[in-house]
């Protein structure tokens, strides 16, 4: 009989860790799930194994041991924040799970870049393989996680992915924070979670994917991503007035 995957989630106790681990439960897959302590990892034993952490910090090899895939979702999610968070928690942070991953032999790092690597390019939309234009310091550190996936994914017979991730909010949070930005940028919750979960699961040796609602002058092209994983999303951000 196959063995349920085992499947290493960071950051899960985020928006979308939860939501991401909340599905990957109802398969038959083993969870390990890691975030900081005090951010209410005890709600979720019944999903996994837990495992409080600070990843910025060095971390035991072991603590990948026996895991598949490592989804790498934990790390300063604010655009605006200063270099005192970004560079432990989306820099050290990052390099330490790479690291430990590897070391563990985990066959796939998935780990979450952002629109906010090429927010300042000039092309619309951006493809994949345009060069990175990072507008601020954070977009800075998530060019450094792409690249960091990609030196995963060339270490050996490992595989890697960085999703760009756009918007994820609820559509009337994306309109009051506005919607003429919002709507380049927007990915609806389960769209975004099927992308990982297909990232988890598709054949490629490594690929930057692009997470983002359809619709006109949209910042991220999806076409290599939706033929790569079989994937579409299925949500576009709404124009006003519609529901």
């Amino acid at each position: 009989m196959a063995v349920a995957p085992s499947i290493a989630v960071t950051g899960a106790c985020g928006r979308i860790g939860r939501a991401l681990t909340a599905k990957l439960a109802a398969k038959p897959n083993r969870l390990r799930l890691l975030d900081r302590s005090g951010r209410g990892l005890e709600s979720m034993r019944h999903l996994g194994e837990t495992i409080a952490v600070d990843l910025a910090k060095l971390i035991p090899d072991e603590l990948f041991a026996g895991t598949e895939v490592v989804v790498h979702l934990a790390g300063e999610a604010n655009h605006e924040a200063g270099w005192e968070s970004l560079l432990p928690d989306n820099i050290e942070a990052s390099y330490n799970v790479a690291l430990a991953a590897m070391r563990a032999g985990c066959r796939r790092l998935i780990v979450a870049s952002s629109v906010h690597a090429v927010s300042a390019s000039t092309r619309r939309p951006v493809r994949p393989d345009d060069p990175v234009a990072p507008a601020d310091l954070y977009g800075v550190t998530k060019c450094f996680v792409e690249a960091l996936a990609f030196w995963y994914a060339h270490r050996g017979s490992a595989s890697a992915a960085a999703v760009r991730i756009g918007a994820f909010a609820p559509v009337d949070a994306a309109r009051s924070r506005g919607a003429e930005r919002m709507a380049e940028v927007f990915i609806a919750a389960p769209d975004l979670v099927r992308l990982l979960e297909r990232a988890i699961e598709a054949d490629y040796r490594f690929a930057v994917l692009h997470a983002a609602a359809p619709g006109r002058d949209v910042l991220l092209d999806t076409e290599d991503t939706e033929k790569l994983l079989g994937w579409r999303a299925a949500h576009p951000f709404p124009s006003a007035g519609e529901p």
